[in-house]
C-alpha cells in the first residue's frame, strides 16, 4: 500500500507541471495532499512493527522529529538553494544532463 501511495502521490507531478490554469493546480494539490496524509499513519505503523516494545521509543521520536523538521525546515532550505545558482546547478546537473541548457544563470 505504501508504495502505491508513493507512486500515486508522485504521479500527481505530472498534472501539476501541465496545470493549464491556477484552479488545475489546487485540484491536484488537493489530491496530493489527500494521498500523502494516508501515508503518516501508515509509515509510523512500519516504524512500530519493526521494533520491540522496549526500544520502540527513540524511532519513534526520530520519525516524529523528521516529519515536523521536514515541514518546518523544507521551505527556507530550498529558497536558499535556489536563490544560489551555483549550488543549484550542481545539484541539479547530475541527475539532469539537459538541465545546464535549461537553465539561465540569474546572479551576477
Amino acid at each position: 500500500m505504501l508504495v502505491i501511495l508513493t507512486a500515486l502521490i508522485t504521479l500527481l507531478f505530472l498534472p501539476q507541471a501541465l496545470a493549464p490554469n491556477f484552479a488545475s493546480i489546487c485540484a491536484t494539490r488537493f489530491f496530493q495532499g489527500a494521498l500523502g496524509s494516508c501515508e503518516g499513519p501508515v509509515i509510523a505503523g512500519v516504524v512500530a512493527d519493526l521494533f520491540p516494545k522496549r526500544t520502540r521509543g527513540m524511532p519513534m521520536a526520530v520519525f516524529v522529529a523528521a516529519v515536523f523538521w521536514g515541514n518546518a525546515t523544507g521551505p527556507s532550505v530550498s529558497a536558499w538553494v535556489v536563490r544560489r545558482s551555483s549550488l543549484f546547478l550542481s545539484i541539479s546537473v547530475p541527475t539532469s544532463p539537459s538541465s545546464r541548457l535549461s537553465l539561465a544563470r540569474t546572479s551576477s
